[in-house]
């Protein structure tokens, strides 16, 4: 029952930060054009990615591991997801060549809404019980 509650957290919170990407990817084309839109949805597959993937990770822990073991379980998913995001980096600008100004800029602001989404999550989650 819980996981599936927290599932669906994730869900709605991906769910929001891809359309917040999209929104983004719009306003870029209709300001200042397609190689700055695409760079901008790059930006954003790089933060939304590896983010994704740590939360899936996270939520697959086993509930009966000591707390040292949880604890450096979480360790290892964060600094997997730094490499993840780094790499990511490379592939964007080595292979697509956008440009990183607005990669890095869209990737910030995703960082910053992210945390306007966790609260609205956190208040939509104790609304629900």
């Amino acid at each position: 029952m819980e996981g599936e509650r927290v599932k669906s957290l994730i869900t709605r919170m991906v769910l929001f930060q891809l359309t917040f990407i999209l929104l983004i990817g719009i306003a870029l084309l209709l300001f200042f054009g397609v190689k700055q839109a695409f760079a901008g949805l790059i930006g954003g597959l790089i933060w939304l990615l590896p983010n994704y993937h740590m939360a899936r990770g996270l939520l697959n822990l086993e509930r009966g591991l000591k707390p040292e073991d949880r604890l450096r379980k979480i360790y290892l998913k964060s600094a997997f997801k730094i490499v993840y995001s780094l790499a990511l980096f490379l592939i964007a600008i080595i292979f697509f060549r956008v440009d990183f100004l607005v990669v890095v800029t869209v990737y910030l602001i995703l960082t910053l809404a992210s945390g306007f989404a966790f609260r609205y999550s956190e208040d939509a989650a104790i609304r629900e019980n």
